[in-house]
């Protein structure tokens, strides 16, 4: 039986390490924005985010290595994790669409 080679035997490095929970949401913490000169996008502050629209109003989302999901008024948007470190997140959500946005400093 074959079986592909590990991230060790491709590289000579063992494979890095996977973020945990706690690692990833200190990581969302913060105002995300589109670019830097655009307005918030949204900001995440502890377990929930707030809408520019609707600063005082919170919405849960939930977070894994691979997946950003925002709960919304009994509606849940499933994004695709493609890049979450601490001032980059890339993500497509589940209508195919690509977002990128880059943390306010």
């Amino acid at each position: 039986m074959l079986t592909a080679p590990s991230a060790f035997a491709q590289t000579g490095k063992p494979a890095p390490k996977k973020p945990s929970a706690a690692q990833l949401r200190q990581r969302l913490q913060g105002t995300w924005l589109e670019s830097p000169q655009s307005g918030p996008v949204y900001q995440v502050r502890g377990k929930a985010l707030y809408y520019p629209e609707f600063p005082t109003v919170p919405v849960r989302y939930t977070l894994t290595p691979s997946t950003l999901t925002i709960h919304n008024e009994g509606v849940a948007f499933v994004c695709h994790l493609h890049q979450l470190s601490t001032d980059s997140l890339v993500y497509v959500n589940q209508f195919g669409h690509r977002t990128r946005l880059y943390k306010q400093r």
